[in-house]
């Protein structure tokens, strides 16, 4: 989607023009110099072009580094003497990490908007982040454990014939901690053979955090070269134990799904809340609440879905959010707040991402001459936000 991206960033006509609220009337494709970024004249345009190993593993893993060079090569390309403002685009976020506004990447970026400020000859760094699309993805789960409850389950759903491994986090305060006695990943009742590999589960702690988590990793469902035998497919059942009721959980699954263009067909697994859905599915799937299924009760929590990088404290880091244009919906997938923590309670700006229930997503450039598709996603609201924020600035930014 990068092309995409791009147009909708710095395209010779604004992201509204090849959408019309009016249904009657056809979308424009004329150019508007008035509100073309690279015309402004002072404006330069950077792009950064991801690698492609890092486009076929979706989890984001990647981002630390490759996101740390980006910076450091699009601000070592300021005139000091003529730049005053650097406003830095990143449609991508991962769903694990702490979400308390403390992973290692929002340590980076917040390290950079604290040196480029604005003060002396250093210009002033603002970087946009989109929300993220897993609002309704069930790959984030939340609860605290009630009196008289010391042992909690739920499902966690693996896919067969997946090429890649899948991770879940489970994450809790420093203050919660010592109370967690065990957490464990059980195998799905068709019992694994001796040889089959299992979950890895491993205790971990953010390195700039002070929240305590548990990474478990299982391993693919389809023989690789790298994994001969491959792992078990199903519902698998992840345990938590602790030795006293008021632990609060967030436990939250790393995307799988392949990212656009990617040449490794992974596929997303997902958390589910069994004893809700046979008690209360049926009824809340003929409920809607804010567009979606009601799933209040579920411990699939909707709220806290904010893209893994995006839960800082509001600054100079800006988190765009998704809506309906024809009638000013959230749209559907847009993530959510609050972060752990309560770090950000949300996005700060919603931009058109969906022109209505129907049409799906924004038109926008296409990587072939004169193509264009809808490219659906938070990914289009950020760099529309960050052309706002060129435009308000204007020539010399």
């Amino acid at each position: 989607p990068g092309t995409h991206v791009m147009d909708f960033l710095a395209g010779p006509r604004p992201p509204s023009a090849p959408s019309s609220v009016d249904p009657r009337k056809p979308p424009s494709f004329k150019p508007d110099p008035a509100n073309d970024v690279a015309g402004l004249g002072a404006t330069d345009i950077i792009f950064v072009q991801i690698p492609r190993a890092a486009v076929d593993d979706p989890t984001g893993g990647w981002l630390d580094m490759q996101v740390t060079h980006a910076m450091f090569y699009i601000l070592s390309c300021i005139d000091p003497n003529r730049t005053k403002r650097v406003i830095v685009n990143l449609s991508y976020g991962p769903t694990t990490g702490p979400h308390d506004g403390n992973s290692i990447l929002e340590h980076v970026l917040c390290a950079f908007t604290a040196l480029f400020n604005g003060g002396g000859t250093l210009p002033e760094l603002n970087i946009v982040l989109p929300a993220g699309n897993s609002r309704l993805r069930d790959w984030r789960l939340g609860f605290t454990f009630a009196p008289g409850q010391l042992t909690r389950t739920w499902t966690w759903r693996v896919p067969p014939d997946n090429p890649v491994p899948v991770f879940a986090e489970i994450w809790v305060s420093p203050a919660d901690a010592p109370f967690v006695t065990s957490v464990r990943a059980i195998a799905p009742s068709t019992a694994a053979t001796a040889s089959t590999p299992g979950p890895i589960v491993e205790r971990a702690q953010a390195p700039c955090s002070d929240s305590r988590g548990w990474l478990i990793v299982l391993p693919p469902t389809r023989a690789v070269p790298t994994v001969p035998v491959p792992g078990q497919h199903g519902d698998w059942t992840i345990e938590v134990k602790v030795s006293k009721p008021g632990v609060k959980i967030d436990a939250y699954i790393a995307r799988s799904d392949p990212n656009m263009g990617a040449r490794i067909p992974g596929k997303p697994t997902r958390f589910l809340d069994l004893q809700w859905e046979r008690d209360s599915g049926a009824f809340a799937r003929q409920t809607l609440k804010d567009g979606a299924w009601d799933v209040a009760g579920s411990r699939i929590d909707r709220k806290g879905t904010l893209n893994g990088i995006g839960t800082v404290q509001p600054g100079r880091i800006l988190v765009a959010a998704g809506y309906r244009l024809r009638d000013g919906v959230s749209s559907r997938y847009s993530s959510q707040g609050p972060s752990r923590g309560v770090s950000r309670h949300g996005p700060d700006h919603a931009l058109p991402t969906d022109e209505s229930a129907a049409l799906l997503g924004i038109r926008g450039a296409g990587n072939r001459s004169a193509s264009v598709f809808r490219l659906v996603g938070t990914s289009t609201a950020a760099p529309q936000l960050a052309r706002l924020q060129a435009r308000l600035v204007g020539p010399g930014a």
